[in-house]
């Protein structure tokens, strides 16, 4: 059911932001943040959580992007996924607003490297990919070759038991 708007409960709106560049270790290549807030009200009403995301979203990106870039400068590159990983321990737990204010924000990360970067992984990745495709190939090739050895092992002795009922 939906709540009216001046009825005290728990609300939830979420906010996305466009994506933030910031400069890797050695300040040569970014990192591509993609950044989420999901702002959690309880015991207050749907437009009263609304205002104070309004009031209170542009404090809070900017704390974020500060805190994000200072995080990021301490990270190669080409790890974006520990980058990421970092960004989500660091801010898994929800904050709040204040102490008087029953409002709580938590941020949602997602990392990517930048362009040139994902060009100088990319013949790295696609080794990989074909060493990892080999790799399972060559291991039912063996489950396989498993699988007929011990057919043929219980032929002599199927052929065995026959001569014995003979």
């Amino acid at each position: 059911t939906v709540q009216p708007p001046d009825q005290t409960g728990n609300y939830q709106e979420i906010q996305r932001f466009q994506p933030i560049d910031a400069p890797g270790k050695g300040d040569v290549f970014n990192f591509e943040i993609q950044m989420m807030l999901i702002w959690h009200g309880e015991g207050i009403t749907h437009a009263q959580l609304k205002e104070l995301v309004v009031t209170q979203k542009s404090k809070i990106f900017w704390r974020l992007h500060r805190r994000v870039t200072e995080i990021a400068r301490g990270f190669p590159p080409h790890e974006a996924l520990e980058l990421e990983q970092q960004l989500r321990d660091q801010f898994a737990q929800p904050q709040t607003l204040d102490e008087s204010v029953l409002v709580r924000w938590e941020a949602k990360f997602r990392v990517l490297p930048e362009e040139r970067v994902r060009e100088k992984l990319r013949p790295y990745w696609e080794s990989r990919i074909e060493l990892d495709s080999k790799h399972d190939l060559d291991l039912r090739q063996a489950e396989h070759v498993d699988k007929l050895t011990r057919r043929w092992s219980e032929v002599p002795e199927q052929l065995h038991g026959e001569r014995c009922t003979v």
